[in-house]
């Protein structure tokens, strides 16, 4: 039996569900593995999103990211958030691999855990929190890292 996933409407991931809010102009995506968690977003939003290249999806995911550690556990994306991430530049280099860094050090069981750079490379999250699109991106994250001690 096959089931109906549901995808991010950023992303194209898997997601948990989307469910349409009370007031019917927005959606509550549940369980994105981009963004960690859930997100709200509103139906033009939704359209909004397609014209993104991936490098605007990145910065979109970072304001995200950012508005959930500033405490939002249900971002909103609108259309004035897409259109911010348009013109917003990327982070500079080394703010990307610090936040690689930190989501190592994070996502690790005890001191001294190595990570799977097979894994690594196409974790949902590590691409997120360093504003990656591709693999590449995250393999060269790590050799800065590893030159950098």
């Amino acid at each position: 039996m096959e089931t109906n996933k549901e995808l991010c409407p950023i992303w194209d991931d898997i997601v948990t569900r989307i469910i349409r809010c009370d007031d019917r102009d927005a959606f509550v995506v549940e369980g994105s593995p981009r963004i960690g968690g859930d997100y709200k977003i509103s139906a033009q939003a939704m359209q909004d999103v397609g014209t993104l290249n991936s490098k605007d999806k990145a910065k979109l995911t970072t304001f995200l990211l950012e508005l959930g550690r500033a405490g939002d556990r249900t971002p909103l994306v609108d259309s004035d958030l897409v259109e911010k991430a348009k013109f917003e530049n990327p982070l500079p280099v080394y703010v990307r691999a610090e936040r690689l860094l930190r989501y190592l050090v994070n996502s690790a069981t005890w001191i001294g855990h190595s990570f799977q750079s097979n894994i690594i490379f196409v974790d949902p999250e590590a691409l997120a929190g360093s504003e990656s699109t591709l693999s590449k991106d995250i393999s060269y994250f790590v050799n800065y890292l590893t030159d950098m001690g």
